[in-house]
């Protein structure tokens, strides 16, 4: 999946634009823990195994599962120096958007269980259990909105609203095409 790269690139390229989708040449460990991510020298491999699950295992499974599983591998293998998180959290939603469900934004309340959650998994055989629960309670805040705005787009219509005109216009075309 060569948008990995590109998503760490656009992420970076005006922070750091040297490592802007480059792997990391040195080995880490996560702050606060004592939890050492994979080698620098094992990281084309191991991102060639994360993208093969992504193809072939990821599929099987159901859509907010397998993003929030892949967001945690991706962070596990922490591939770049920096934008690791930022990076995961952008794949994980393109994943999501691919199937059909809404984007998980990790509210900055949410920011030390989210961190939490990742460490449990990292120091408990790859339980992502507490991930998986934040990220659901993510895309259903998410849907809520998106059906909230729905509702409301016809009654706004008449304040108008441009964007709201829009919607329901293309909500209107949408489904006449769909008939």
């Amino acid at each position: 999946m060569p948008e990995i790269r590109q998503i760490h690139n656009l992420i970076l390229r005006k922070i750091s634009p040297a490592e802007a989708g480059q792997y990391r040449q040195l080995d880490v460990k996560a702050a606060g823990t004592e939890y050492v991510y994979p080698p620098h020298y094992q990281l084309p491999e191991l991102m060639s195994e994360f993208v093969g699950w992504l193809a072939a295992k990821a599929t099987n499974l159901h859509p907010v599962v397998a993003a929030t599983e892949a967001h945690y591998r991706f962070v596990s293998i922490h591939p770049f120096r920096d934008g690791n998180g930022r990076t995961g959290r952008l794949l994980m939603n393109l994943l999501l958007m691919r199937t059909g469900f809404p984007i998980a934004i990790i509210a900055n309340q949410q920011r030390q269980a989210y961190i939490e959650a990742l460490v449990q998994g990292q120091s408990s055989q790859d339980d992502i259990g507490p991930l998986l629960e934040i990220v659901i309670g993510a895309v259903r805040k998410s849907f809520v909105e998106t059906l909230t705005l729905v509702a409301s787009a016809a009654d706004s219509r008449s304040k108008g609203q441009p964007f709201y005109q829009e919607l329901v216009t293309f909500l209107n075309q949408e489904t006449n095409q769909s008939d």
